[in-house]
């Protein structure tokens, strides 16, 4: 199993680095785990490396077209799994932006406050 992770130049240093902070930890959190990390700086330089079994740490659409290499369509991710959710501290729920904003209920109904 590899590690595939985005990265681009830094223009102080002229290293690679992570893409992101995310990609970046990500990158550190591998290498401490003694995984060995392929950065790429576009997923056309690595896409037909990669294999079924590896890592793939880049943006929402070019994940996506790794799942699509392997006939995995429309995969669903579960932020919150069900067994975690008392956990949370808050309510979680699927709404719109115009729902939220006409309704003042709605305003704060997912934080907790502290005074």
């Amino acid at each position: 199993m590899k590690a595939y992770i985005k990265v681009k130049k830094d223009y102080n240093s002229g290293l690679a680095v992570g893409h992101s902070q995310n990609m970046q930890k990500a990158i550190s959190g591998f290498n401490e785990l003694a995984c060995e990390v392929v950065p790429y700086f576009s997923l056309d330089d690595v896409y037909n490396q990669i294999t079924k079994e590896d890592i793939v740490v880049d943006y929402i659409q070019q994940c996506e077209n790794v799942f699509a290499k392997f006939n995995v369509l429309n995969p669903h991710v579960d932020d919150y799994p069900e067994c975690l959710r008392k956990f949370l501290g808050r309510k979680i729920w699927r709404d719109t932006i115009n729902a939220i904003s006409t309704d003042e209920g709605k305003w704060s109904a997912g934080w907790l406050l502290s005074l």
